[in-house]
């Protein structure tokens, strides 16, 4: 890469955002902290916001910072899982503004995962001849301990859902 701005690029690559998978609780707060370092050699001042899914709610998402020369900041936003917010990776843009003349605008991309901690839950469908619809779910538990999971799938209307409780040792699929 030429003629690339390397102190941007080492503030777009500072940008952290942690824990790295919020757990599936629904309508429960949880905490999601975005930290940037400032790499270069002049004070910053900006503004932060998360660009979350919009099945997930963000207190303030917005949020002003100012870091000195090689400081860092680090800010706390509230998120909560609305009741119909899915598992499984999620892509997170974080905008930073940078007030400088002029001013920047960057957009990162973080990855964020949302399901019980040690879970990893793979769906795939098929239509079979019949016409019917095939759902076939694995769940593997990445924890140390036995987890136990109620499973529900809510076919349309004119079926009936489907429970099924499971439970899997550490380590098993």
């Amino acid at each position: 890469i030429t003629g690339a701005d390397v102190s941007l690029l080492l503030f777009r690559m500072s940008v952290d955002v942690e824990p790295k998978q919020l757990d599936s609780f629904l309508g429960q707060s949880q905490t999601l902290s975005v930290s940037i370092k400032n790499p270069t050699s002049e004070s910053l001042v900006g503004r932060t916001r998360i660009v979350s899914p919009p099945t997930w709610m963000v207190a303030e998402p917005t949020r002003d910072w100012e870091t000195l020369a090689g400081g860092s900041t680090s800010h706390q936003f509230d998120v909560v899982l609305g009741n119909t917010a899915k598992i499984g990776q999620h892509d997170l843009p974080v905008q930073i503004q940078i007030e400088s003349v002029p001013p920047k605008l960057i957009t990162v991309h973080r990855s964020v995962r949302v399901g019980p901690s040690g879970l990893e839950l793979s769906v795939a469908t098929k239509l079979i001849r019949s016409g019917e619809l095939r759902v076939e779910v694995e769940l593997s538990n990445h924890s140390t301990r036995v987890e136990s999971y109620d499973c529900m799938l809510f076919p349309p209307p004119t079926r009936q859902y489907r429970r099924q409780f499971v439970e899997i040792g550490a380590g098993e699929t």
